[in-house]
This record gives C-alpha cells, sequence and structure tokens, in this order.
C-alpha cells in the first residue's frame, strides 16, 4: 500500500487490523505497518514547498558541508 493513503479501520485483533481502503479494498495491517498522522496546515504548506526531484549541485555541496560540520 503506498504511503499517506487513508485507511479506515473496521475491526482489531491483537495487533492486526482489519481495514479498508477509500477505492474499497479490504485487507490486514500489522501495528507496525500504522502511523496516525494529524495533518497540521502550516507543516503540509512547509512539506509541499521543499519535496523536490531536482536539487542544484550548489545545494546538494552546501547540505553536504552542514552535515559534516554539524556531526562530522
Amino acid at each position: 500500500m503506498p504511503r499517506g493513503v487513508e485507511i479506515l479501520i473496521l475491526k482489531t485483533e491483537g495487533s492486526w487490523h482489519q481495514i479498508k481502503t477509500p477505492d474499497k479494498s479490504r485487507g490486514w495491517l500489522n501495528n507496525n505497518c500504522l502511523l496516525e498522522v494529524k495533518e497540521n496546515v502550516a507543516t503540509k504548506n512547509i512539506e509541499n514547498e521543499w519535496i523536490s526531484p531536482k536539487a542544484s549541485k550548489t545545494g546538494v555541496a552546501a547540505a553536504i558541508r552542514g552535515f559534516a560540520e554539524r556531526f562530522g
């Protein structure tokens, strides 16, 4: 199941949950596979601003240098 899919928990047995997805699919998931996320509008806007499949060489170099200085 892709990350971020909202599910409805129908039934719980131990650490297993019977779930239903928006497309009406049903199945079982373990607690280890679930994460409750309370969406915050401010957080959502920041996430969308910083998600990008591309990064400049300069940006990557600056990030590596920053990590090296902080954690090296």
